[in-house]
């Protein structure tokens, strides 16, 4: 399990990512990484919706696919096959 240091650390680097890229971190964004970083092992997308869904309903699909590629563009996830 990641610490609450890194998570916060690993949800600032995001910010400044999506900052840079003229992006904002929304609330449905902030849900999708913090379920991101609170789990460990590998996730596909729709094991991560399932997880999101249970803490915000109104996050869709698509919300949660554009930032799991996002984490991948940062460095903070990685796709596999």
């Amino acid at each position: 399990m990641h610490s609450l240091k890194d998570i916060a650390q690993q949800m600032e680097l995001f910010s400044a990512y999506l900052k840079k890229n003229g992006l904002k971190m929304t609330h449905q964004r902030e849900v999708v990484v913090e379920s991101f970083l609170r789990t460990d092992g590998h996730l596909s997308t729709d094991e991560l919706y399932q997880l999101v869904k249970k803490k915000d309903k109104k996050v869709g699909f698509t919300t949660v696919f554009r930032t799991l590629k996002a984490l991948t563009h940062c460095g903070l996830a990685r796709e596999t096959d």
